[in-house]
């Protein structure tokens, strides 16, 4: 037996409430944070206005206010939600360390990093990117590469939970791989781009506010500039998916993810985008993963993820 069995619904399904635990997820986090959001805009506005170390508080944008309350109450119901899935036992033991799964973590991270390391290496080559004028000194660099890497871990944690533990657990426990695989990886896409913006600047916040945010969710997709990247965030998805599927672990995965999320903020941090320059291939994004070019890179990551097998070795004890 190896790790696949371990997520594997065809040889075990536990009991739950899949599609509940996703409603749970994805609805409950959206009405709250919704609801709550002008109260909380206004509240920061009040401490803002009122204290001079936290003035800066006033030029948050109510898009942003609401967002970040969305996402706090979903961190606030995952766990309640993997409960309620009945996917708990596999997300624990997917999270179970052991020395190969250490491993793991290392190498996807160094592998994550290089390969999106290597595109801006080739682009600096070409001229495509440019060294940034306004890139900070040492020791600022280095403070920003340490909250780089603490944030990507933490990106690769909740991220990986939540994506490859809940939503394809849970599709993959109603459907076979193959539905759960395309429909959580373009659930991965399609979340990245709810970014609600009014179309104008606004202060005039009242309680109804963040509904009115619906019918401006994708206010700043545009298809002819974002394709590349939607292309890239599904087949990432699918790569990821397909890494837990077949090793039931999250640390590969979770590894890869945080390399992927370093190595882009670092990149964009330290380099220029020379927009004049083969923008056919990088694009005119200061990121990389927005550009064509990644999408060969990420598909190469799609065939490894197919062909890699699961290790007997790696499977906790019980």
């Amino acid at each position: 037996m190896n790790d696949q069995d371990m997520v594997d619904p065809g040889n075990a399904r536990p009991s739950g409430r899949p599609l509940w635990a996703l409603f749970l997820m994805l609805v409950v986090p959206l009405l709250a944070g919704t609801t709550i959001s002008p109260w909380i805009f206004h509240g920061l506005q009040w401490i803002g206005q009122h204290t001079d170390a936290l003035s800066k508080l006033t030029e948050a944008r109510f898009e942003r206010v609401n967002t970040r309350c969305v996402m706090l109450i979903a961190l606030i119901v995952l766990v309640p939600s993997i409960r309620m899935s009945g996917l708990m036992p596999d997300i624990q033991r997917a999270w179970i360390l052991t020395p190969p799964r250490r491993t793991d973590a290392w190498v996807g991270l160094l592998i994550g990093a290089f390969s999106i390391g290597a595109i801006y290496q080739a682009g600096y080559l070409l001229g495509a990117f440019v060294p940034n004028p306004r890139m900070p000194g040492v020791g600022r660099l280095s403070l920003e590469l340490l909250e780089f890497i603490l944030g990507a871990v933490f990106i690769g944690v909740f991220e990986e939970t939540f994506f490859r533990g809940l939503i394809f657990g849970a599709l993959r426990k109603r459907m076979a791989f193959m539905g759960a695989w395309l429909l959580s990886s373009a659930f991965f896409s399609f979340i990245h781009f709810l970014r609600p913006r009014f179309p104008e600047p606004t202060a005039d916040i009242s309680w109804y506010s963040g509904y009115e945010l619906f019918s401006h969710m994708f206010a700043l997709f545009r298809w002819a500039d974002d394709w590349p990247f939607a292309v890239t965030l599904f087949v990432m998805g699918l790569t990821l998916a397909a890494f837990y599927e077949k090793r039931g672990s999250f640390y590969l995965i979770a590894g890869l993810h945080a390399g992927w999320v370093v190595a882009l903020r670092f990149g964009s941090l330290v380099l220029d985008r020379d927009r004049d320059v083969m923008s056919f291939v990088f694009d005119r994004h200061d990121v990389i993963s927005k550009a064509p070019v990644a999408i060969p890179v990420i598909l190469l990551f799609l065939v490894a993820g197919l062909l890699t097998r699961g290790r007997a070795a790696d499977k906790p004890v019980s």
